[in-house]
């Protein structure tokens, strides 16, 4: 790790432990601004630090065996982000082309289905007289 994240991570955690001076939360707010990795690094380490529910002060040592702390639950929870990503990504597009399925499906059996022909018929007898109806499909009703 370069110098320049370990400064900036010394930073993060005097922050996060409410111990940082103005000129450090300035020069954070430069660095997280500067790129979207780092602001992305920063909230990250920002929601382990919830997790912890760390109530102390730092000192160095406490610093160094928080960060590594910290250093080692990011790591794992970046290899768990790429692989519920990679599976999202999978769903995504199983979605996806189950939309297009079920579109050309029903698309083709609107186009492709036998068109029947309705007929109406009406049908008007005098009371009391009876009449004898043919139907279209041939049957006979009285």
């Amino acid at each position: 790790m370069d110098s320049e994240n370990r400064n900036e991570h010394s930073i993060i955690l005097k922050i996060l432990s409410g111990e940082a001076n103005q000129q450090e939360v300035d020069s954070l707010e430069r660095w997280v601004s500067m790129d979207e990795d780092n602001k992305k690094e920063f909230l990250a380490i920002q929601e382990i630090w919830i997790g912890l529910d760390t109530n102390h002060k730092l000192d160095d040592k406490l610093q160094t065996e928080d960060w590594n702390l910290l250093n080692n639950r990011l790591k794992n929870t970046e290899v768990k982000l790429l692989k519920m990503n990679s599976t999202s990504k999978l769903h995504w597009w199983l979605k996806v082309a189950a939309v297009f399925v079920l579109g050309f499906g029903l698309a083709w059996l609107m186009f492709n289905s036998e068109t029947t022909n309705i007929a109406y018929n009406e049908i008007s007898a005098p009371l009391g007289s009876r009449t004898l109806i043919t139907l279209p499909d041939g049957s006979s009703v009285w």
